[in-house]
């Protein structure tokens, strides 16, 4: 087995997965009574994409070659029979999509073939998990080895115990690290992206102010993912000044079902605190040895008593969370955020973003916390954004400064305080090869994210696809 099997195994099933969705549109606009079962379809087949992205990325990291290095070959080699069975089933419900798209009696159809069809689906969410352990158990590993290798230079045999025993730990607690969705949405924010908020008094007052809460709110689209990212960044740039606050970081992410629960969240938080911290907190060790050596899994509830013994041994600690109205547990959520706030603890600073909703409204005003809303106050972000793509982007750069002036006064009347609209019109424009083309884009620019979504997919080519798929994600 080589990597080049393993990446062509990988690609067939991708281009399933592409062929299944583009199905599944076809099948929801004409029928429109099954739209919802469709859509868990979708959502299903873009979060396997996710994981085979992951995949693929390990698989062609030339920096650490499969022949150097067992943990990524013992992974890789674990995820030829899972692919063998995506690409099985993927065949089977693009053949029953394709025969229900066909079919005259519509919906009737469906009553007959939804069984089969989401006994497949189910199949394909099984083996996404196993894929998806392997690739949680690879990145800790990949993290740890290179703190092992740094360590085994100058560490006498009891630090490296104490390595050996901190990596037993982060993958008992099996953390969804979210490194792919900031690294993402890095790329497309610029060096001055969030200027307005980092350095005004409020994100100021937020990081120094003992045990300081904030809500960031905005509608969808708005940037708050992109905020968030460029937060992220002045409070690592500022760590490699003090080298004792531990920063946390988590995405709750609709196309992630994975990272959606209560659970989920608690882990990250904790093993980003073990592995930015210089020793093993007491509180994680013998929590570790009541559960057999990390043989048995940790309840929510344990986790969340971990976390607060955590949290008292640490120094200051900043927790950024995205997306909380995206988390599917909601409501155990928001009563994770009211036990948290209970414990009072002056060295811990929260900041989170949100689209309006009254529960998480209601729950953030009882923890004392400051709000703010991001509607207006992005739209210097989409500005520089849409400036920074017509200089950057070779497809957009060529047209002359004129025509540039008058694709960014465009864009900015359409998109507004919109980020992720201003993104996906960016991207229509993109495709445009001649002036008149360009033009006529420009005149008929969508208002809203529905209606770009429903323009790309109208229009969607395999040459796209990526794209597409990019944009629903």
């Amino acid at each position: 087995m080589d990597a080049l099997s393993v990446t062509a195994s990988i690609i067939t099933v991708v281009q399933l997965a592409k062929s299944v969705t583009v199905l599944c549109f076809d099948a929801a606009s004409k029928l429109k009574s099954v739209r919802k079962d469709i859509h868990h379809i979708v959502e299903e087949i873009i979060s396997l994409r996710t994981v085979l992205e992951g995949l693929n990325r390990l698989v062609s990291n030339d920096s650490n070659p499969l022949s150097a290095n067992r943990a990524n070959f013992e992974t890789v080699a674990s995820a030829i029979a899972p692919l063998a069975r995506c690409r099985i089933e993927l065949q089977g419900i693009e053949s029953e999509l394709g025969k229900l798209i066909k079919s005259k009696s519509g919906p009737t159809s469906w009553i007959f073939k939804e069984k089969d069809i989401m006994a497949r689906l189910d199949r394909i969410s099984a083996v996404k998990h196993t894929l998806q352990l392997a690739l949680v158990v690879d990145q800790t590993s990949a993290i740890l080895e290179t703190r092992v290798q740094s360590m085994s230079l100058k560490s006498s045999i009891d630090e490296t115990n104490a390595e050996s025993k901190r990596r037993a730990i982060i993958e008992w607690l099996s953390p969804s690290f979210h490194s792919n969705k900031l690294n993402d949405t890095q790329k497309i924010r610029t060096p001055t992206t969030g200027n307005w908020f980092l350095h005004s008094d409020l994100f100021k007052d937020w990081r120094q102010s003992p045990g300081s809460i904030m809500r960031l709110t905005g509608i969808p689209g708005s940037g708050k993912t992109v905020l968030c990212s460029s937060i992220i960044e002045e409070l690592t740039e500022w760590r490699a000044e003090r080298k004792d606050i531990i920063i946390c970081h988590y995405f709750f992410d609709f196309a992630a079902q994975e990272s959606q629960t209560v659970g989920a969240f608690v882990r990250s938080l904790l093993a980003l605190i073990v592995v930015q911290g210089l020793v093993i907190p007491g509180a994680i060790s013998n929590m570790y040895q009541r559960h057999h050596d990390g043989f048995q899994p940790p309840n929510d509830h344990n986790l969340l008593k971990m976390l607060h013994s955590l949290l008292k041994e640490v120094s200051e600690t900043y927790v950024v969370v995205d997306a909380l109205d995206e988390c599917k547990e909601l409501t155990h959520l928001l009563e994770a955020f009211d036990e948290i706030g209970a414990w009072h603890l002056p060295n811990v600073h929260i900041l989170a973003t949100c689209r309006e909703d009254r529960e998480i409204e209601e729950t953030f005003t009882g923890l004392h916390s400051t709000h703010v809303s991001l509607d207006e106050a992005v739209l210097e972000d989409v500005h520089l954004y849409v400036n920074a793509a017509l200089k950057k982007d070779r497809r957009l750069k060529r047209w002359p400064t004129k025509v540039q002036a008058d694709i960014s006064a465009a864009l900015m009347r359409q998109a507004g305080c919109m980020f992720r609209l201003a993104k996906c019109q960016v991207d229509i424009i993109k495709t445009c090869f001649t002036l008149s083309e360009l033009q006529k884009a420009m005149s008929s620019l969508p208002n809203t994210l529905d209606e770009t979504y429903a323009r790309i997919l109208n229009n969607i080519e395999p040459a796209l696809a990526n794209d597409a798929f990019r944009i629903l994600s």
